[in-house]
């Protein structure tokens, strides 16, 4: 259960879940993809920073979690999930969003 915590700890993470869970028909997309949906639902986010965020940190965090693979070579992304994510989403935002604007900060 720590680990499931770690993991949607951080608003960028679960907004990465979030685009997969209700944005897209497809388990994959481009990193331009997903940045351009985070930068629309996070707009204190700089496209640089938050490319730099998302490369180095959130996206190798959710990897090791299983939740999805990104190939640096190509920029995709192919989304795995988990069973329960969409209902976790809706909970942690309902419980910790300040701004309807993105999933809540809790870290």
């Amino acid at each position: 259960m720590s680990n499931l915590l770690d993991t949607l700890s951080h608003h960028l993470r679960r907004e990465i879940i979030y685009f997969f869970e209700n944005n897209t028909t497809s388990n994959t997309a481009t990193l331009d993809e997903l940045i351009s949906q985070v930068e629309h639902r996070v707009p204190d986010e700089h496209e640089h920073e938050l490319t730099v965020k998302l490369v180095h940190n959130h996206l190798p965090k959710l990897a090791r979690a299983e939740w999805l693979d990104h190939d640096k070579r190509t920029g995709e992304i192919r989304y795995h999930g988990h069973e329960h994510a969409e209902r976790w989403l809706r909970q942690l935002s309902a419980l910790f969003s300040n701004d309807s604007s993105h999933c809540g900060d809790i870290d």
